[in-house]
């Protein structure tokens, strides 16, 4: 298998919905826009890189909207997770990294962006931009 990318790409374009990733490919998902993924369930592959963007003012969360990334099993991949250029761009998101140490990126690039967001272990590497 290849590669596979889910757009999500303008005002509340993939808003409530549930993104799926293949189980055994390397899977990104792009939320560019106001909204775009807002209370949205996203679920990463069981063994391969998962690489999500959250760009845009509340893009993939606000507080009672927030969405959810979810590890398919066993989670042995690994997960990146970019919130940037508005405030509150994963505001409130629940996350599960990963079951395997170092491999659970979060880069927190703008004011807010990561505000009251919740991680669950494993294993969690948090840097703030």
């Amino acid at each position: 298998g290849g590669a596979l990318t889910l757009n999500c790409n303008g005002y509340a374009s993939c808003l409530t919905s549930s993104l799926q990733c293949p189980t055994d490919d390397p899977c990104d998902i792009d939320c560019i826009g106001q909204s775009a993924c807002q209370n949205t369930n996203m679920y990463c592959p069981a063994t391969q890189p998962c690489d999500i963007v959250c760009d845009g003012l509340r893009a993939c969360g606000m507080t009672g909207a927030n969405s959810v990334i979810h590890q398919l099993a066993p989670s042995t991949g690994t997960l990146t997770l970019i919130c940037r250029n508005n405030q509150a761009s994963c505001q409130s998101i629940d996350v599960t990294c990963p079951n395997k140490p170092g491999v659970c990126n979060i880069d927190c690039l703008a004011h807010t962006a990561c505000q009251t967001m919740n991680l669950k272990r494993p294993t969690v590497g948090i840097e703030d931009g």
